[in-house]
């Protein structure tokens, strides 16, 4: 669910003589790092441009070409801020890691096992570790997307 909430907010569009002499916007990439740069931007080139310094992992804001800002805020989270500083889209798609498999970007630091007589799943938080253990040595799994199938594992 995404929900989107006009700020009614206007940002004063007021050009310094550098910027009125500097060269034409480029308007390939709609993203400044706050609501001024921004809203300068979004309203040379008749866009709404997002304001990536108020992004999370919830949330973005835009400003408009009028300087009329937006709020869109989900109840879940739609993207991850990786250590390295960059946002991905969720994928929860798993993929070959050290030690076993993970998520390609989520917002829960995870590591499934990949097979043998290690934790079956561990979750990171901080300095906090979580463990699930299975007694006994695990199959390597298959893996289908966002699932690993541990066969033969749990008959019942």
């Amino acid at each position: 669910m995404l929900l989107s909430v006009s700020l009614g907010a206007v940002v004063p569009l007021i050009a310094t003589p550098d910027q009125a002499a500097a060269a034409p916007a480029d308007c390939a990439t709609l993203v400044r790092e706050d609501v001024r740069a921004a809203a300068l931007l979004a309203a040379e080139c008749d866009e709404s441009v997002e304001v990536l310094g108020e992004r999370s992992e919830t949330t973005q804001v835009f400003v408009d070409a009028s300087g009329v800002g937006r709020l869109e805020s989900a109840v879940v989270p739609q993207r991850v801020h990786r250590k390295d500083g960059t946002w991905a889209d969720i994928d929860l798609a798993l993929r070959p890691v050290s030690g076993g498999l993970a998520p390609v970007a989520s917002t829960a630091d995870m590591t499934f096992s990949g097979g043998g007589t290690g934790a079956l799943v561990t979750w990171r938080e901080g300095a906090a570790t979580f463990e699930l253990s299975w007694p006994g040595s695990l199959p390597v799994p298959r893996v289908s997307g966002a699932t690993a199938i541990y066969d033969d594992v749990c008959r019942g």
